[in-house]
């Protein structure tokens, strides 16, 4: 018997990774915890997102984002995407593709005076300079949360959290966290964009 990390029971549980650290954690307290394929680690997850790779609340229920496991390659995603890619059109989703190709991007919410979330966006060349700036760029997707159809709303949402899930850093500091993640969006996109030239 080993001693759980958080409420000192007795627990059979063994070893595992909690938050970046090695611990016991017991069956009951484990199910405050989520696994994140990027972090490769449990993070707390009642009540908050457990890291910038998951979130709670998409079209369907349960955990979404780059950081969930995937039975079936996220399919289920890719399939949003393309709502997203019919909203941003064939320029913007080409600008998208390149950036998450280089692995030099920048996307976060932001909220307005009033409250509203918005999405800020930055795409960088392969030079590290900004080719796309702001919310100029992703006023489209903006429009999103406005519309009041919610067939249109949820995958296009869900699309928009997935892509504050992955992460490069920044222009200072290039940090190529989520490669495999920033590399099947870009081949959904770019299946996407085959399928507009038919």
């Amino acid at each position: 018997m080993a001693t759980c990390r958080d409420c000192d029971c007795e627990t059979e549980n063994e070893e595992d990774s909690y938050e970046g650290e090695n611990a016991i954690i017991c069956a009951d307290c484990a199910q405050y915890y989520e696994w994140c394929e990027v972090c490769q680690t449990c993070n707390f997850a009642e009540g908050q997102d457990p890291c910038r790779h998951m979130f709670w609340g998409n079209n369907r229920e349960g955990w979404g984002g780059c950081g969930t496991h995937s039975h079936n390659n996220h399919t289920s995603e890719k399939a949003d995407f393309s709502a997203l890619l019919s909203v941003i059109g064939i320029e913007s989703a080409k600008q998208l593709k390149q950036s998450l190709e280089l692995h030099k991007y920048y996307f976060q919410f932001r909220g307005s005076t009033f409250g509203v979330e918005h999405v800020f966006a930055n795409l960088f060349n392969a030079d590290g300079e900004i080719k796309y700036e702001g919310n100029y760029y992703w006023d489209k997707l903006n429009q999103v949360f406005d519309i009041e159809d919610k067939k249109l709303q949820e995958p296009i949402t869900a699309s928009i959290n997935w892509l504050m899930s992955l992460w490069s850093g920044s222009s200072e500091k290039w940090e190529i966290e989520t490669e495999s993640a920033d590399l099947k969006t870009a081949k959904w996109i770019a299946e996407w964009l085959d399928a507009q030239l038919v």
